[in-house]
């Protein structure tokens, strides 16, 4: 692992029982991360100047580059310019690689949507350095989608790449899509409600829907250039791209959850199947009196979102589009009562876990929660009122919505 900072990648690679050299420059850094990965005997932690380190030639299983590449201009100061030393910094990483070794390298996207947004630029925390193109030759920069085509290009066409996507960004990541799923789904965006970008010093603010901006962008065949952070892959053998990562989607709980409740939503590459996992090894499903926690395998079913269509007549400003909305979910509700005898799986049937199909039909997903209290349509439609407003404050805030 070059550039390990403080250790908090090093140390979960190390409890998955890697052999791992950690290298950090930064000796209070370095230090840190030897604290932390303290009693872990399979983890080495390397104090180095990069341009001092000599990595060993076709050793390592994989290298990682966690936040790390757009430094290196600073780690190799003596470099023309910052693409240079990026690529010799790649050069001697994929150089240390055994002939099936892989290079995962995890940078931010210099035209992700969130700098566009309004968030201020990672590693500057000024607005829109980035997308002005870096002005400045002083050792930090990240690249765009089609930099990193030509910067993959150059490295020989012995390797081949996958482009993985996690959102908000890579440092924290609700949801991770595939570049292939992102090609074959039209509705691959679908993942993405409620998945809001961050600028982690101040609140990204904006009158723009996130939403439906990665709508539009899935639309136009541009997702995958404006997503905040990118995950990249590099090996000599496609198949080891593929068993490195074999998913579709993932999605991950958020904090807000009790470690007991939170959980991995996946699908795999290939299979129509969505799957559910506790994050914490060996932790069942949770179930209590009132409350049943449901992790069953369920069907993959494609499609837009009914919020999708809720949050175009909020932007259109269209009252009696949107009422027409609540009506008809209203009427939906009220005939999924009359025919399912037992709606303990009703709590959560809110619009943004209902699909609308070809043939205008709602297909619930995501059946994770079984109540066992007294529940009617009515409530469920509070629910959905009250839900609905926490990723469209921007909107419902304007006078031409109210």
């Amino acid at each position: 692992e070059l550039g390990a900072g403080c250790g908090a990648i090093t140390r979960y690679l190390g409890e998955l029982g890697m052999s791992l050299d950690a290298v950090e420059g930064n000796r209070r850094r370095a230090e840190i991360c030897r604290l932390r990965c303290n009693e872990l005997e399979n983890v080495s932690i390397v104090h180095a100047n990069f341009n001092k380190l000599r990595l060993p030639e076709a050793t390592y299983d994989a290298v990682f580059l966690n936040g790390a590449l757009e430094y290196a201009g600073m780690f190799l100061p003596g470099s023309t310019d910052d693409r240079s030393a990026l690529l010799e910094v790649l050069s001697r990483a994929l150089s240390s690689l055994k002939e099936q070794g892989l290079l995962c390298i995890a940078i931010e996207n210099r035209l992700g949507l969130k700098y566009f947004l309004g968030a201020r630029e990672d590693h500057f925390g000024r607005e829109y350095v980035g997308l002005y193109g870096y002005p400045e030759e002083i050792g930090i920069r990240t690249y765009d989608r089609n930099e990193w085509e030509s910067i993959l290009a150059s490295l020989g066409p012995e390797y081949s790449s996958r482009f993985i996507y996690p959102f908000p960004d890579y440092k924290m990541a609700r949801a991770i899509l595939s570049e292939d799923f992102i090609d074959r789904y039209e509705h691959a965006y679908s993942n993405l409600y409620r998945v809001l970008s961050r600028d982690n010093s101040v609140p990204v603010q904006s009158a723009m829907n996130e939403f439906l901006l990665w709508e539009g962008f899935q639309k136009a065949g541009q997702l995958p250039q404006f997503a905040n952070s990118f995950f990249i892959l590099l090996a000599k053998d496609g198949d080891r791209l593929n068993a490195a990562c074999p998913y579709d989607f993932m999605h991950f709980s958020g904090r807000g959850r009790k470690p007991g409740y939170r959980i991995r939503t996946s699908k795999s590459a290939g299979r129509e199947v969505v799957r559910k996992q506790s994050l914490i090894p060996g932790q069942k499903a949770e179930t209590t009196g009132q409350l049943t926690h449901d992790l069953t395998d369920a069907e993959y079913i494609s499609g837009p979102l009914l919020v999708t269509r809720w949050t175009h007549a909020l932007v259109n400003a269209d009252r009696g589009i949107f009422e027409e909305c609540l009506r008809e979910y209203y009427r939906y509700l009220k005939k999924y009562w009359s025919e399912n005898p037992g709606t303990e799986d009703a709590f959560d049937l809110l619009p943004f876990n209902i699909v609308v199909d070809e043939n205008n039909s709602y297909r619930r997903i995501d059946t994770e929660w079984h109540v066992h209290l007294p529940l009617s349509p009515e409530f469920i439609l509070f629910r959905a009122l009250l839900w609905f407003p926490f990723s469209n404050d921007c909107l419902l805030y304007t006078s031409d919505a109210a």
